[in-house]
């Protein structure tokens, strides 16, 4: 067959029909489910994942869906082309809130991923804006993973957490946005595009301990939209 095609200059097709190969990035799409994201943070939550979910699918890569309040629900792992959107829009936890607990248990699992699994963990976090985790355990699993997050602000509130230098991007969705379905639309549609873009133009590898203990000295202003990480250009591919 393979010579047949030589003959007949179909060799260009040939190669297309060649197995597609594993996707680049493992992208872990973990979602606030305690009760403070209850009412239009909820809506605008899960609304977000499965957008974010299906563009990222588009582009060739693996998604894996997790839920957390009190405690770290089980993943749930997308088939290509196919989201569990069913299980996401119905999701109920318990009602807890114990971030501590959640991303310790996180840390412990993204090393253990990364022990076993070549591909780069991209962790897309959307959560409400008073989501305190201990400093050091972001800087652990930014250590081993690409960290994005989206943060729902509460009526009046403002976003005030200590990581947020660590994280390589993320985006800040306010109250006013949540009640207008147009802005409400448009931020959505903005935060799907724009995680993709930095999601491409990640580099192969992760950060290094000293890279990111560099990053965490500088005193950045923070913006009140979208705020890209420190990345390097990947590296060209031939």
């Amino acid at each position: 067959e393979f010579a047949r095609r030589l003959i007949e200059n179909e060799l260009l097709f040939y190669t297309r029909e060649q197995a597609p190969d594993e996707a680049r990035r493992l992208h872990y799409l973990l979602i606030d489910a305690s009760a403070s994201m209850r009412g239009d943070r909820q809506v605008f939550a899960r609304g977000l994942a499965i957008a974010l979910g299906k563009k990222l699918q588009l582009a060739g890569e693996e998604v894996w869906l997790r839920f957390f309040d009190s405690r770290l629900y089980d993943v749930q792992r997308a088939r290509p082309g196919q989201l569990p959107a069913a299980y996401m829009l119905g999701f109920k936890g318990e009602r807890g809130r114990n971030p501590s607990r959640v991303f310790a248990q996180l840390a412990t699992e993204i090393a253990l991923l990364r022990a076993r699994d070549q591909r780069d963990p991209v962790v897309h976090l959307i959560t409400h804006a008073a989501l305190h985790v201990p400093r050091p355990l972001v800087t652990e699993i930014r250590r081993q993973a690409h960290l994005f997050g989206v943060f729902i602000l509460p009526s009046g509130g403002e976003l005030d957490l200590e990581y947020l230098d660590l994280l390589e991007g993320y985006a800040v969705v306010d109250n006013a946005t949540l009640t207008q379905k147009n802005a409400r639309a448009a931020a959505a549609t903005k935060i799907v595009s724009e995680a993709a873009e930095l999601s491409e133009k990640m580099p192969a590898s992760t950060a290094s301990a000293e890279a990111l203990r560099g990053a965490a000295m500088q005193e950045d202003a923070v913006p009140p939209s979208l705020r890209t990480g420190r990345m390097s250009s990947p590296p060209s591919r031939r």
